[in-house]
């Protein structure tokens, strides 16, 4: 699940609209599956997650649906406030102790279908270009928080903007605003 999730993440990223004509899904069990659902999955998978990177493409993921205005996923992002919080703050806490060179999908040196007639550096090199070309691999994403966290306080109003923080642990949005 948590490699469709990724994968999904970052489609969704690139084209926002993409699943909204398919939503509600009926389940095998008569049960819909839409937007709410989706968002909660995230939520809910979130600690199952391992790789630096993916943990970047989720809270991307998430981040992009703020400011709300509109869209299939609005309300529920709203909602999840407090859990999309407290997942770009462990996001954020992950990087800090394990660095950004964690942000590759697999270690380098364990690649052991290199050709050999091509070499481990050039390998390397085009991985490397690869890397750098990737926009979830080189955002800031404490600049991107910042960034969204101030749309969505102008997109809601002051008002609605209170409410909806406050749905947030004093003590996370503290730790938020920290690290940012």
């Amino acid at each position: 699940v948590i490699y469709y999730l990724t994968s999904l993440a970052r489609m969704l990223i690139a084209t926002p609209t993409l699943l909204d004509s398919l939503f509600p899904v009926t389940t095998t069990n008569a049960n819909l599956f839409g937007p709410q659902e989706l968002i909660e999955l995230y939520f809910q998978k979130f600690d199952h997650v391992n790789q630096l990177l993916w943990k970047k493409v989720w809270c991307t993921f998430l981040l992009s649906l703020l400011p709300p205005v509109g869209g299939i996923y609005a309300q529920h992002i709203l909602k999840g406030m407090d859990q999309t919080v407290n997942i770009c703050v462990d996001y954020i806490n992950d990087e800090k102790f394990r660095g950004s060179d964690f942000l590759l999908a697999h270690n380098i040196d364990d690649q052991a279908d290199v050709a050999p007639e091509v070499g481990r550096e050039p390998y390397e090199a085009a991985l490397m270009k690869e890397i750098q070309s990737d926009s979830i691999c080189t955002s800031d994403i404490k600049a991107v928080v910042r960034i969204k966290m101030e749309a969505c306080a102008a997109a809601l109003g002051r008002e609605a903007h209170e409410e909806c923080m406050s749905s947030v642990e004093p003590v996370l949005l503290k730790q938020l605003q920290d690290l940012v």
